[in-house]
Parts: C-alpha cells; structure tokens; sequence
C-alpha cells in the first residue's frame, strides 16, 4: 500500500450524480472518497457541475478530508452545491506527531481555519482524532485531546477519538513488527480488527516505550467524559442541579468503563 491511486474524474462523478438523481430518485449522498478534495481542480469541477446542473442535493463527507486542502472559497462553493456536514482528519494535536511520527504535512492552523469556516457557514463538521501511535509521548496524546476540546466548545466539532491502528503492509505496520510491538497478523482475530477501527474499540498497539493500555483507555475515558458533559451542558443548561446530575451521570458512565477494563486487563 503506497501513496499511488486511481481516481475517477469529475464527468464520471457528475454522470454517477445524474443517474442516480434523474432514474432512481436518490437526494441524499455520501461522498466516501478522503481524497475528495486533494486534486482541487477536479473537486471544483464537480462542484460547479452540482450547482450548474441544478442538482438540488445534500451530501456529506463522511470520511476525514484534509484541512489543507479547503479554503474559504472552497467551503462556500461547498454550501452552495448541497454540503451538510463534512468530517476534518485532523489526527494528532501535537505539530511533532503530525509531522514526524504520521508524516502529515498539514498546519494546526488550516486544522482550525477549516472547522471556522464550516462553522461560520453553518455547515454541521465533525473531527477525527488518533492516538496511540508508536513515537507519542503520554503528554503530546493530551495534546490531541485539547485541540479536540477546543474545536468542540469553540465550533461545537464533534470529535471522534480512534487508536492508531497498523493495517497490514502499511508503513506503520512494518514499523510495529519491526520493533517488536505487534507479532503478526496470525495473532489477530476478525474481532480484534473490528473493535481496533470502531470509535468504541480496543488498541492493537497496547504498549510502547512511551505509554500502555492504560494509559490510553484513561485518555479515551477523559474525552468520553468531557465531550459528554459538552452535550449534556448543551441540553440541559446551566441549572446547578442539572448541571450536577450531568457531572454524576458521566462519572458514572466512565467508573463502569473503567471497572470492566480493569477487569480485563488487570
């Protein structure tokens, strides 16, 4: 697996559009493709073919596209053409991890200039955050979750925490078996792989010279703590007693986590 892919062009996009509009009757779509927006000639051909055609769709991107990729301009052609939500891959709050460890060349900045822009043009965003990458530090992982935070009570971006996950014969899983963090894939069940890429899952990289399994389900139990006390504030308001049955309902949910992962892993 490299950085080489196939794309379709924008006509073969905008005939798929049409087909399924004008025959079947399809309004609402899901653009799957987290490259969607890279070639960006390509992605504003499609888009003035949505808005030229008069499609009068909504969609959404529901894999994480790169900020780097969007300018305001971008967004706002975005809007016009039918955009509901769109979904940043954001990653890692840490500058180093992002370019050192996941070798992504992209900017808090564009990070948070997308997710400003999707929130002044009232586009609904969510973020995709990772932790748990071979090379981060317990401390550049609190990083990840501020930057999630931030973005989630300044431009209410939902977040969505993962565990960096080595998929077979990628890079960072050559890196894994190559310092002895993971065998192989033999010693992996289906079960393991489906609960390591849902948003409720357990790690495969469960220990590192820098962190182990408890230290990241104590992270994952810090963002579910405070991402729900943000929305449980959200809808019941600021009444004190409200507000402190929210606080003990969360601790709550996150003691019995914390209790069956003991029980796990102890």
């Amino acid at each position: 697996m490299g950085r080489g892919y196939r794309p379709h062009s924008a006509e073969y996009v905008l005939n798929n559009l049409r087909i399924l509009i004008q025959d079947y009757g399809v309004t609402s779509f899901s653009f799957e493709d987290d490259n969607i927006s890279c070639d960006r000639k390509k992605w504003h051909r499609i888009l003035n073919g949505i808005i030229s055609e008069q499609f009068n769709i909504r969609w959404i991107t529901r894999n994480g596209i790169r900020a780097d990729t969007l300018d305001r301009e971008t967004m706002v052609k975005m809007k016009k053409a039918g955009c509901q939500t769109i979904t940043i891959a954001v990653e890692s709050g840490d500058e180093r991890v992002l370019r050192e460890v996941i070798r992504k060349q992209q900017s808090h900045k564009s990070i948070r200039d997308a997710i400003r822009w999707a929130h002044e043009l009232q586009i609904q965003q969510s973020s995709f955050y990772i932790i748990g990458f071979p090379g981060e530090t317990i401390s550049e992982m609190r990083r990840t979750l501020e930057l999630a935070r931030e973005m989630l009570e300044c431009y209410d971006s939902t977040p969505g925490l993962m565990f960096a996950t080595p998929i077979p014969e990628t890079f960072l899983w050559h890196e894994c078996i190559e310092k002895g963090i993971i065998e192989d894939s033999s010693s992996l069940t289906p079960e393991d792989w489906a609960l390591a890429t849902d948003v409720f899952g357990m790690p495969i990289i469960r220990q590192t010279q820098d962190f182990n399994i408890h230290d990241l389900m104590e992270m994952k139990c810090e963002f579910i703590r405070f991402f729900w006390r943000y929305k449980l504030r959200q809808k019941l308001g600021k009444f004190d007693l409200l507000h402190l049955f929210s606080n003990f309902a969360i601790w709550m949910l996150v003691s019995e986590l914390r209790r069956e992962l003991k029980q796990m892993y102890s």
